[in-house]
């Protein structure tokens, strides 16, 4: 819906789109300011030297809705099972309805250290928590829409000078660290 909203030009911008100038001709980039790795996690054992996507045909895998992780010739062989947001997908999980779950690693690792803060997952639950697989890494930037009338490029300009402050300093590190996402 945002990236139909960008298209039309209903919206001005969108936070951590992934760069597909070909599929998303309509949007500007600012610069990277995140490197997203993307991974399989699953609380199964013996799950290490699975080889995707071969090894993960018969398992249930949940992913978030329109999260375009999964190349179309892969969904084919897969049975993904969507949910609208982290949690949803990690209480599956722990309650074996799926069997991977596919996002972000830090997105996960923040999610499950709220749920365990809100007693929702308990301290063990998260120790069994496995990363299986490394699916690749992509950088996460500001999109902005060719097509809103009010653009401003002095904002985009400001946008990624304080993008380059953040990687230059140390912030970006110390918030993640806060988290124990480093």
């Amino acid at each position: 819906r945002e990236l139909k909203m960008l298209e039309t030009g209903e919206a001005y911008g969108i936070v951590s789109p992934w760069y597909r100038p070909v599929d998303r001709p309509y949007l500007y980039y600012s610069d990277s300011f995140f490197r997203e790795e993307k991974v399989i996690v699953t609380i199964l054992e013996n799950n290490s030297n699975l080889i995707w996507p071969n090894d993960f045909k018969n398992k249930k895998i949940g992913i978030n809705r329109g999260y375009s992780v999964i190349n179309n010739e892969d969904k084919k062989n897969l049975k993904i099972e969507e949910a609208n947001e982290i949690n949803e997908n990690l209480l599956k999980l722990f309650s074996k309805r799926i069997d991977f779950y596919i996002n972000d690693k830090n997105a996960i690792l923040w999610e499950l250290n709220r749920m365990i803060n809100s007693k929702i997952l308990s301290n063990e639950d998260g120790k069994k928590l496995k990363i299986t697989k490394i699916l690749g890494e992509e950088d996460r930037y500001m999109g902005y829409s060719k097509n809103y009338k009010n653009r401003s490029i002095k904002f985009e300009n400001e946008i990624n000078k304080e993008i380059k402050n953040l990687k230059n300093g140390k912030e970006l590190e110390l918030i993640l660290s806060r988290y124990n996402l480093t």
